[in-house]
């Protein structure tokens, strides 16, 4: 399975079972391949890299969330944007399977 497929997998999941949360969880399309012309609209319209790829604001509280499967780490970029956001007070996220994102939007929600 790919990211995209489980990440796929795992918003819909959350989409469908926790309406409370629609519209308070969004993905960002911050990677992939793109010709020459999309990379520079993109970058100089805000896209950087290392942003996570699923956000949830919920109860005041803001949440990044990342999709990895197999042996898929952390990027330095990745990292390092973590490590911003927990400074501003952001909860951090990383799951590898349904059943670990199951969890996540559970602790979420207590």
């Amino acid at each position: 399975m790919s990211e995209d497929q489980l990440q796929a997998q795992f918003f819909q999941y959350t989409w469908n079972t926790y309406p409370q949360l629609r519209r308070c969880m969004w993905a960002v399309p911050n990677g992939g391949y793109r010709n020459i012309q999309e990379a520079v609209k993109l970058k100089a319209t805000g896209v950087i890299p290392g942003v996570w790829d699923i956000h949830v604001f919920y109860k005041g509280k803001f949440y990044i969330i990342e999709t990895k499967v197999g042996r898929n780490t952390l990027s330095k970029d990745q990292i390092r944007w973590r490590e911003l956001m927990e400074a501003q007070g952001a909860v951090s996220f990383v799951y590898y399977s349904m059943e670990e994102g199951k969890r996540i939007i559970e602790e979420i929600l207590k």
